[in-house]
């Protein structure tokens, strides 16, 4: 599960950094933190696609500014994995 979440914070800071100027998250940002994050889980099979949908929704809650995602930080990760892993 720390492999998943590292991977996590990685593509939140990529998106952060990619979306600089920008607000809000489009879909292009939704479709490649998904796309991202199923490739790097792929390990979990089926259930990638319903964490990973997840963790979208957390993370885009947590931060509707795409540049602020970088911000995540391991333990707030781990809570929203946590969740999204039940």
């Amino acid at each position: 599960m720390k492999q998943v979440c590292t991977v996590l914070l990685l593509i939140a800071l990529a998106v952060g950094c990619k979306s600089k100027g920008k607000s809000g998250w489009p879909e292009a940002e939704k479709k490649a933190f998904i796309e991202n994050c199923e490739k790097n889980g792929s390990a979990m099979g089926d259930k990638a696609k319903s964490y990973c949908a997840c963790m979208l929704d957390k993370v885009e809650a947590k931060y509707p500014d795409a540049t602020k995602a970088g911000e995540l930080d391991m333990n707030t990760i781990m809570d929203m994995a946590k969740d999204c892993l039940k």
